[in-house]
């Protein structure tokens, strides 16, 4: 920010821009975020679904059909998070 008050208000705006766009980062990153956690949330589900199918198709009941959807959500946010951890980069690149 500029360190002597400004004269005008073109005077005041140009570096409180400044400051913001480097605090704030890319104009795009809320767009970024939501189709991260977009895909984030179909990954997720993707992987629920898969295991419903999966109790279904080998009739599974009781303590096997709960280990098996608790595996599936966990398979599900694990994948979720590394998709999370490998598109850091596209979202916020890192400043120099």
């Amino acid at each position: 920010m500029a360190p002597h008050p400004a004269g005008t208000p073109d005077q005041a705006l140009t570096p409180h821009r400044a400051h913001a766009a480097t605090r704030l980062g890319p104009p795009r990153l809320g767009l970024r975020v939501a189709a991260l956690v977009a895909v984030m949330l179909i990954c997720w589900a993707v992987s629920y679904a898969a295991g419903q199918a999966l109790v279904h198709h080998y009739s599974l009941t009781g303590g096997a059909s709960a280990a098996l959807l608790a595996g599936s959500v966990l398979a599900g946010l694990t994948a979720a998070y590394g998709l999370m951890v490998a598109g850091r980069r596209f979202i916020a690149p890192p400043r120099a």
